[in-house]
């Protein structure tokens, strides 16, 4: 029972409390310059989920004994022998994605939040703790990425998935980094808006 109360935390930390771009601000450089479609988005999300598992896995199983300096370089060897099996399945299922975001795939393999979640926990914790929290962090960040990118091909492109939109009217700038920027903001306030209200309908229910 307290297994399972543990990973309900855990993945609500991942998707809500603590989710990684909207409230640790990590990994936001491929959300506002690479997300301008869900596609993309989609792609990227599942990179980076992969690559944020193998690394805690590795954390937890092998890399927790070594000192801090050496697990950095690990981290950073781990990510870059996944990309090369990556980026071949990614250009066999999806050339076009993949030719879009061939020059932020190789920057997956140092994203802010590998190191931040391998340090912070796998390597203190057991092997099902860091994966459990590999899996959640990995949907917080793909469902953010997912969304962002997605707002952003509607308003910008009028497609979604790459299928037209009945209205021609488009707002380009928020294609650019800076429109990235402007709905992730919005959607960060809307995160910190919903856990402000959790908690206080937590509180009241604990004070009755």
């Amino acid at each position: 029972m307290n297994d399972d109360r543990s990973v309900k935390t855990t993945f609500l930390n991942g998707i809500l409390f603590k989710n990684p771009i909207c409230m640790q601000a990590l990994g936001i450089f491929p959300v506002i310059t690479a997300g301008t479609t869900m596609k993309m988005g989609v792609v990227l999300s599942a990179i980076n989920a992969v690559l944020l598992f193998c690394t805690s896995l590795l954390s937890a199983l092998l890399f927790h004994n070594l000192p801090g300096w050496l697990r950095q370089v690990c981290y950073m060897i781990t990510g870059a022998a996944l990309l090369i099996p990556i980026g071949f399945i990614v250009s066999a299922g999806a050339p076009n994605t993949a030719s879009a975001i061939a020059l932020f795939i190789p920057l997956m393999a140092v994203n802010s939040i590998l190191f931040k979640r391998a340090e912070s926990l796998s390597v203190q914790q057991s092997v099902f703790a860091a994966v459990t929290d590999s899996l959640a962090n990995g949907l917080g960040y793909g469902l953010v990425l997912t969304g962002v990118s997605a707002v952003r091909e509607i308003l910008g492109s009028t497609t979604i998935w790459g299928i037209s939109l009945p209205w021609d009217r488009r707002a380009e700038g928020i294609l650019l980094p800076f429109g990235g920027l402007i709905v992730l903001g919005f959607l960060a306030a809307s995160f910190q808006w919903i856990t402000t209200k959790i908690k206080q309908k937590q509180n009241r229910m604990g004070e009755g």
